[in-house]
């Protein structure tokens, strides 16, 4: 191989386990000889980075994609001279495909998209050029992979569903995990005659194409599918960095969005960008960093939808007026509760002791915590109170006692 300056293969990655793109491919792909691990890094830090090295395969989680979308004509173009793109794991949105290929200055740079999950590596795949980009259909997931993996949807019944109609989406593949660890039966309820049950909705087209509808966890009644909704708002309203559509305290669809640089969302361009869609609540607008999300930065729906549910209410802590000594320490007996006050996500967490007889309040931090936090997050321990909030700052109060 020829000598090159910098590097040729940007991974952000857990290498082992999340990556997706197997390691000859970027040999077939590419003919450098550099690499570069990098996990996780804010568009501020990794969009000088990738100036600066200009790889030519950048391959990373396709919701990391998302907040890359920035660094398309950002100073420096640093992703210039990509050559091919990975996107791992999931379904990305069209409009992040286009911008990301858009960027790169390579005459034919391509993007591959790989559907799967860590229990079964990828089992399906498509590319999009430039071309196929501007007419990508964001819920198709492509082909399973000729020799390796098969895909299949079936019916209540167990049995594949006729082409077009929806089920539940299986994978049979080489790559499937021997056991979840101290946890059998659920692996057995997920593996049925060797095909592994994914967990999503999908159907399948007359040409074999795999079609993600949504988690099966996360459908709603209303919603042919949230994902799809998702995509065409993202492609409408380019100021979105996020969007999700999680169903509501009474099972409604509520979109979260977060928009660029925290600016306030425009109600009318909202308004006329979902006029077609399915009927929605009004749009929860909370700081992207609020979101719950996985280690490879997923949305955790599920969280979502139990904050709403939950109403998002402040964190209280009662004590009753009775006092225990431990090792010659008084301390008072806590005991959780909620406050019933509604707050918004945007508002910060406030802790509260209260009076376990009469409800009266003892004490607060008042303005002390800066961020929201779920009442879920708290611990108690060593007569100190700890909680984690949604900017990833730990806390650690001591409730003024009575001696």
């Amino acid at each position: 191989m020829t000598p090159r300056t910098g590097i040729d293969v940007l991974r952000s990655t857990h290498k082992y386990v999340a990556s997706m793109l197997p390691d000859e491919w970027e040999v077939r792909l590419w003919d450098g000889e550099g690499e570069f691990n990098r996990p996780f890094a804010r568009v501020a830090k990794v969009g000088p980075m990738l100036a600066r090295h200009r790889p030519g395969i950048v391959e990373t989680h396709p919701n990391t994609f998302v907040l890359w979308e920035e660094l398309a004509d950002a100073p420096g173009a640093p992703l210039s001279r990509v050559k091919s793109y990975g996107s791992t794991f999931d379904a990305i949105h069209p409009r992040t495909v286009r911008r990301l290929l858009g960027a790169s200055k390579r005459r034919t740079p391509w993007l591959i998209q790989l559907y799967g999950q860590s229990e079964t590596g990828p089992v399906a795949f498509q590319w999009f050029t430039r071309r196929s980009a501007a007419r990508a259909d964001g819920r198709r997931v492509g082909i399973g992979i000729p020799g390796f993996t098969r895909v299949r949807v079936t019916g209540p019944d167990g049995r594949p569903t006729a082409h077009g109609t929806p089920g539940r989406i299986e994978a049979r593949t080489r790559g499937r995990i021997l056991t979840y660890l101290g946890m059998q039966d659920r692996y057995d309820r997920q593996l049925t005659d060797g095909w592994w049950e994914m967990g999503d909705m999908g159907y399948r087209s007359r040409l074999g194409a795999l079609y993600l509808i949504d988690r099966e966890i996360d459908q709603i009644d209303s919603v042919h599918s949230n994902l799809e909704v998702e995509d065409t708002l993202m492609d409408r309203l380019e100021e979105l960095r996020e969007v999700v559509i999680v169903p509501g305290a009474d099972r409604e669809p509520v979109p979260v969005v977060c928009v660029r640089g925290e600016r306030p969302l425009d109600p009318e361009r909202w308004r006329e960008a979902t006029a077609d869609l399915p009927a929605m609540a009004e749009p929860r607008q909370w700081r992207f960093e609020e979101l719950p999300m996985t280690a490879t930065w997923k949305v955790k729906r599920v969280e979502i939808t139990r904050m709403l549910a939950e109403g998002a209410r402040a964190t209280v802590l009662s004590f009753p007026r009775y006092q225990e000594t431990v090792a010659g320490t008084t301390i008072g007996q806590f005991l959780a509760g909620t406050l019933p006050v509604a707050v918004t996500p945007e508002a910060a967490a406030v802790l509260y002791a209260l009076d376990g007889t009469n409800g009266k309040e003892l004490w607060s931090s008042g303005s002390q915590v800066t961020s929201f936090a779920h009442n879920g997050a708290l611990s108690i321990a060593n007569g100190r109170i700890y909680f984690t909030t949604y900017d990833n700052t730990l806390y650690c109060f001591g409730i003024p006692m009575e001696h």
